[in-house]
C-alpha cells in the first residue's frame, strides 16, 4: 500500500510504469509481485493508475489488450488456465505462456531469436498493425473476463 496525492493507493508509493517484456506480463498480470507488493495488474483501475502520469492508463489498456489476445490464443490452443483466481500459480502461468509464445509472436509477425527480451508494449504495436485485436470474441471485458450482460 502506498499513499500518493493525499490518498492511499494499492500500489507501492515508488511505482512507477515498468517496460514488461512479455512474459513478465503474463505473470504480473495474474500475479502481481508479492516480493514488491504489487496486486496482479488485472485488478487495477484507471482511479488507481492515476497517481503513475497521464499515460499510465493508454499503457494499461494495451497491456489488457495484449492479455485478451493472449487468453485467446491460450484458449484456441486448449491450454487457458482457467477463470478462477485461486488457480493461477507461478508454474502454471509460465507453462501457459511457453505453450503459446511461439503462436503469439509468430502470429503478430515478430521476427527475434530473443523472445525472452521482447517488450509488451511492442508486442502490442505488431498485434494492432495486423488487427489481430479484431480477432478476440467480444464477451470479456478489459480484465479478460466473461462480461455482465445489463438487465434492462
Amino acid at each position: 500500500v502506498g499513499h500518493h496525492h493525499g490518498s492511499l493507493n494499492v500500489l507501492p508509493s515508488n511505482w512507477s510504469i515498468p517496460a514488461f517484456t512479455c512474459s513478465q506480463l503474463v505473470v504480473h498480470w495474474y500475479l502481481g509481485s508479492i516480493d514488491n507488493n504489487i496486486p496482479e495488474l488485472r485488478s487495477l483501475s484507471a482511479e488507481t493508475l492515476r497517481f503513475a502520469g497521464k499515460n499510465a492508463n493508454k499503457v494499461w489498456n494495451k497491456w489488457a489488450s495484449v492479455m485478451r489476445y493472449v487468453k485467446y490464443t491460450a484458449k484456441r490452443k486448449n491450454c487457458w488456465i482457467g477463470d478462477n483466481p485461486v488457480d493461477y500459480t507461478y508454474d502454471k502461468i509460465n507453462k501457459m505462456w511457453a505453450q503459446i509464445e511461439n503462436t503469439v509472436f509468430t502470429e503478430a509477425g515478430v521476427r527475434t531469436t530473443r523472445k525472452s527480451e521482447y517488450k509488451c508494449l511492442s508486442l502490442y504495436n505488431k498485434l494492432s498493425k495486423k488487427k489481430l485485436f479484431k480477432n478476440v470474441p467480444k464477451d470479456t471485458d478489459k480484465h479478460g473476463r466473461k462480461s455482465k450482460k445489463r438487465k434492462i
